[in-house]
């Protein structure tokens, strides 16, 4: 059984990572959905603000392989605005561990299920767009993951809050 995140505590670990230095991890993990270990490996060179994609190659994807190319994640509006607030900050900066077990402490959130940005990520983005085809391909599942894992997990008010946390300045959020 996946997890999500309810839109309270994300705005909290939006508001924590800032004075951290990992908004730019939470975004690309919360918005995107890339998950921590790509996100580990993830550098600014395979992100295009200007076409808004960032693009994992296949040694960074989890089912990584010679013969597979990798993923695309598009950026939608929200990822846009927190990445360009927070340009050139490193994904995966040195003491990542001891900063993250920070911000989540002052978020308040306690329990961390595994992959739970991701999941967050996922599900309000199938609310969003309703594509089974677009979600699998955006995220890199099969489109019967999406709809046995995905689907009704949120509903349309918690989307429209979701995508509504932007940055209101550098290095803060809504």
């Amino acid at each position: 059984m996946i997890s999500i995140l309810p839109v309270k505590d994300c705005r909290r670990l939006l508001k924590a990572a800032g004075p951290a230095g990992l908004a730019p991890y939470v975004a690309v993990c919360l918005f995107g959905g890339v998950r921590p270990a790509e996100t580990a490996r993830l550098k600014w060179d395979a992100v295009n603000l200007k076409d808004r994609e960032i693009r994992l190659e296949a040694n960074q994807v989890k089912t990584g392989r010679r013969t597979q190319r990798g993923r695309t994640v598009a950026i939608c509006d929200t990822l846009y605005a927190w990445l360009k607030v927070h340009k050139d900050k490193a994904f995966y900066p040195a003491n990542w561990r001891k900063k993250f077990d920070a911000v989540r402490k002052r978020a308040k959130i306690k329990e961390w299920p595994h992959d739970v940005m991701r999941h967050t990520a996922i599900s309000h983005y199938f609310r969003k767009t309703g594509s089974y085809g677009r979600a699998a391909e955006q995220f890199g599942n099969s489109e019967a993951i999406i709809k046995k894992n995905y689907q009704g997990r949120v509903t349309s008010e918690d989307t429209n809050k979701f995508y509504a946390l932007r940055p209101a300045k550098k290095g803060a959020s809504k």
